[in-house]
């Protein structure tokens, strides 16, 4: 593609920015189809994270405007691009029409412009002329933050120097290597990092959603922050489970899956919520169903099990007696029982099948609150199991989700393991974190 749009003639309209064909070639090349063939790998800075400040080489005049407007900056070999943010979690900021598009309304005489994209020359820089242009198209650029409440402002930027300053680096710090059982040592470090972040971020999360529910700009906002937050959080623990240490590691998979699951409730709730379909405390006990369900479905599976043992020892006594029993115990208990051991066992498959499959069923009557992950999130962790998702706290996102990995292999399905993550408590044995005490 890079090599077809070199050998066409382009009719360009040159529009504000004063585009021509060099410009939108570059862009075609350096920025659209770069970034769809590296995906996360594709290199930008992103002007809210502070820290992007401190690259030398970026001119001034970005630095500048990075400081109240909220962009991404891609560099070319003679052109800066500088992006608005996409107003939709499912958009490609960096679509090529998208770049091509300036936004006019009004009339002639009073014409208003908007720019998703500002392009900047480097060898004019310095031209003082130029820059002045540059800066009017600066206030011409359309980024999410405009019209947004300073409160929402403010929260999101809190959130995201919470999770630079205090998650990202537990992720990133290398696993100690003592001789402890690695799956141990793994499991440790991810129930700290998802302790964190229920405390610093996603406990924030519900009161933030009420605060954005008045105003189309403020959800646009909050629901992009928080989608590209997820992402982020997403590559951070692919990069922890390339280590060597980690790599197949149970937990690590386990994390990778509920934050990709997050991502797609944070998508339903969205829908659900700012379409005012539902009241919040309707939502919220909507969020809940799904685990209280399940909880029941479960207690009545082992209840049923837990019977089958007083038939299994009724087999067992009739057994011991007609060894060693008495004449008269022998008498007594002539008449064997009705079934055997193997009809029990066979009875514990099938109570266990049926609520496997009572797990599968939910996930499309519940799916407000609850996410086949493999179909709906269209990502494989591992080919052996299959991974459903359990909206957790209130509105269902302000704590992961609980993950159930279930063997496609029926005769290994374990009831024991469902039980541990319905009713585990990561907040339970240990101290909450604080991020004044680290």
């Amino acid at each position: 593609m890079a090599i077809w749009i070199e050998s066409i003639t382009l009719e360009i309209k040159t529009g504000l920015r004063r585009l021509d064909t060099d410009t939108i070639k570059s862009y075609f090349k350096e920025v659209f189809i770069k970034q769809q063939i590296q995906g996360r790998d594709f290199r930008n800075w992103d002007s809210s994270d502070l820290s992007f400040q401190e690259l030398t080489h970026l001119p001034s005049f970005i630095k500048k405007e990075g400081k109240d407007r909220k962009f991404f900056i891609v560099e070319g070999q003679s052109y800066w691009f500088l992006i608005g943010s996409a107003n939709k979690v499912d958009k490609n900021a960096y679509s090529f029409r998208r770049f091509l598009y300036e936004d006019e309304s009004g009339n002639n005489v009073k014409k208003y412009i908007y720019l998703t994209h500002i392009v900047l020359r480097k060898d004019q820089m310095h031209d003082p002329q130029y820059m002045e242009h540059a800066a009017y198209c600066m206030t011409r650029l359309y980024t999410l933050d405009v019209g947004v409440s300073d409160t929402l402002l403010r929260s999101v930027h809190e959130i995201q120097q919470l999770y630079q300053n205090y998650l990202q680096p537990l992720l990133r710090a290398p696993l100690e290597q003592d001789g402890s059982n690695p799956e141990i040592v793994i499991r440790e470090r991810l129930i700290k990092f998802e302790k964190q972040l229920s405390i610093l971020i996603l406990q924030k999360l519900p009161g933030m959603i009420e605060v954005a529910l008045h105003d189309v700009n403020d959800q646009d906002y909050l629901f992009y922050h928080l989608d590209q937050l997820i992402k982020k959080m997403n590559e951070n623990i692919e990069d922890f489970r390339l280590q060597p240490f980690s790599m197949y590691s149970t937990s690590s998979e386990i994390m990778a899956v509920k934050l990709t699951s997050m991502a797609q409730l944070l998508n339903k709730s969205r829908s659900l919520l700012c379409s005012q379909e539902k009241a919040i405390g309707d939502h919220t006990e909507t969020m809940k169903a799904t685990l209280e369900i399940i909880k029941a479905n479960l207690e009545e599976t082992e209840d049923s099990i837990e019977n089958l043992k007083s038939f299994k020892d009724s087999i067992d006594d009739y057994k011991y007696i007609k060894e060693n029993g008495s004449f008269w115990q022998k008498l007594k208990s002539r008449t064997a029982p009705e079934y055997s051991l193997e009809d029990i066992s066979q009875m514990e498959q099938s109570l266990q099948e049926d609520f496997f499959m009572s797990t599968v069923r939910l996930a499309k009557i519940q799916n407000e609150s609850m996410i086949y992950v493999e179909f709906e999130c269209n990502s494989i962790i591992n080919e052996q199991y299959r991974h459903y998702a359990i909206a957790d706290g209130k509105l269902g996102i302000s704590r992961l989700p609980r993950i159930l990995r279930l063997n496609e292999d029926k005769s290994k399905f374990n009831i024991q393991s469902i039980r541990d993550v319905i009713y585990q408590d990561i907040f339970k044995s240990n101290q909450q974190w604080n991020p004044h005490n680290a």
